[in-house]
């Protein structure tokens, strides 16, 4: 797999799933280390490792057994941990998984995405995408438990200089995808400002996220207090 077009320096089934999944009682916890990656933008700094509590509700090697994975990390900016919760929905684990990443805050849900993998099943078992694991399962047990949920975190500081580049990158996005931001380019542009204006004096707190093994990355997202949600601030 190519690691080296990842990363840029920053990165329920409804609402109550989450919630559902969230509370039930862990079986297993862990700490995993988030890696830093090769920068995506020029003048972008290397971070150092970022360790997450990690929680493993369950999990087995039998079929038929959902697995959800929880990691808390503060990516709002106000102290206080987020829950970051990936459910997997696995039949068999020959079977192609579904899975859905969400963020709780509270009892808000901030951030959302579902997938189907079944157009990339087969590739666990392919050497040439899939590297430190031996066999088909092994890498996608691997990739599911342990790699998928190791999303890039970094802090920019109201001092930072990529802020610049930041800032002009995320009005452009604003303006050509701006259902992220508002229902019309001018709502769009009013609360990419909004954002700015809010940030000026305050930690900015990003991150990102792979899609799958082999590379597809999700936006740099950040917090946007006004809206309730995270809006992408890059993209590749």
């Amino acid at each position: 797999m190519n690691r080296g077009m990842v990363l840029f320096f920053l990165m329920i089934v409804l609402f109550q799933t989450c919630e559902k999944k969230a509370a039930k009682p862990a079986e297993r916890v862990d700490s995993v280390t988030v890696t830093d990656r090769s920068p995506a933008i020029p003048g972008m700094k290397k971070k150092e490792a970022v360790t997450l509590d990690t929680t493993i509700v369950s999990e087995e090697d039998t079929a038929g057994l959902d697995t959800t994975i929880i990691r808390n990390v503060d990516l709002t900016g106000d102290s206080v941990a987020d829950s970051v919760v990936l459910n997997l929905h696995i039949t068999s684990w020959n079977e192609p998984v579904t899975w859905e990443f969400c963020i709780l805050h509270d009892r808000d849900t901030l951030f959302r995405e579902k997938g189907n993998d079944t157009r990339i099943d087969k590739i666990f078992g392919d050497p040439e995408f899939m590297n430190r694991c031996d066999s088909y399962l092994e890498c996608k047990k691997r990739w599911y438990l342990e790699r998928m949920l190791q999303q890039y975190v970094d802090t920019i500081e109201p001092s930072d200089e990529r802020r610049e580049g930041l800032r002009i990158h995320g009005k452009l996005y604003a303006e050509m995808e701006h259902s992220e931001y508002g229902p019309s380019r001018e709502e769009a542009l009013a609360n990419w400002q909004w954002l700015w204006d809010y940030y000026a004096d305050k930690t900015m707190i990003g991150f990102a996220f792979f899609r799958d093994p082999l590379g597809a990355l999700s936006p740099l997202l950040v917090f946007h207090p006004k809206l309730g949600k995270y809006v992408p601030i890059y993209h590749q």
